[in-house]
């Protein structure tokens, strides 16, 4: 189940601050697809949230019990205007089935998380754990992942583990769609090796690419090098001008969600 956005720039989640309001203003700008999270799905990582803001950082802590009520809400205020990706964080089976069974109701995309650094997360086995340990998502998501009928993407960082195998083992229980953070490892620069390389091993997979991307040019060289989609984030806070311009030079006419 592929991705058919009208425009090929995805905003992606920012912690504590992709929340429908902000989704809804670059909704307007006319993204692809915007993105509510990363959220927290089960008791430990939403432990690890409460740690992180504790320490200073921007998070959403959502009590579980009124996580439904909150996701619903938020994909509201962006009804209508861009497809909505649900951001996820779990460490367990049981988040999980949560992120499934939500998201399936009110998104249109489920972006699971194993691309979180925060050592609070992969302290509880959540996040980039995933990455350097992908067995049991695996298992979880080959048992469940045929109960949605959206888009599933896994989102992992670049750099840190061998990408072209953690691809593999996703696409072998049937997910097609990867965002690829690519990060490079020494530089404050995108690594578009790293798309190149994945892109001539998996011609059918959707790639969305991203890190850095402030401008048109190299987005371009995303595209370029074998992204069907840009994600941006950070530009969303510093510079709403030049984001709307990379918007409107990326309009896809002939296709809609």
């Amino acid at each position: 189940m592929g991705l058919k956005l009208k425009n090929k720039v995805i905003l992606a989640a920012l912690s504590g601050i992709t929340d429908g309001k902000f989704c809804r203003k670059i909704a307007e700008m006319g993204a692809g697809a915007v993105t509510l999270g990363g959220i927290s799905f089960d008791k430990e990582t939403l432990e690890a949230s409460v740690l992180m803001v504790k320490r200073g950082r921007k998070e959403f802590v959502i009590e579980l019990e009124k996580l439904e009520e909150f996701i619903k809400n938020e994909v509201k205020v962006i009804e209508g205007l861009a497809p909505v990706i649900i951001n996820a964080r779990f460490a367990t089976e049981e988040g999980l089935i949560r992120a499934l069974e939500i998201s399936n109701k009110y998104a249109d995309i489920l972006e699971i998380n194993i691309h979180c650094r925060q050592p609070e997360i992969i302290s509880r086995g959540g996040g980039q754990y995933f990455a350097f340990y992908p067995a049991l998502l695996l298992t979880w998501l080959e048992k469940h992942m045929k109960q949605i009928s959206i888009p599933i993407i896994i989102k992992f960082r670049a750099n840190v583990i061998d990408e072209v195998r953690l691809i593999r083992l996703f696409k072998e229980i049937g997910i097609e769609i990867f965002h690829v953070d690519a990060m490079h490892p020494s530089l404050n620069l995108p690594d578009l090796k790293i798309i190149e390389k994945i892109r001539n091993q998996y011609k059918d997979i959707e790639i969305i690419g991203g890190n850095s991307v402030r401008d048109i040019e190299t987005a371009n060289l995303f595209l370029k090098n074998g992204a069907n989609y840009i994600s941006i984030g950070r530009l969303a806070l510093e510079d709403l001008n030049k984001l709307k311009l990379i918007i409107e030079n990326f309009k896809v006419h002939s296709l809609t969600f």
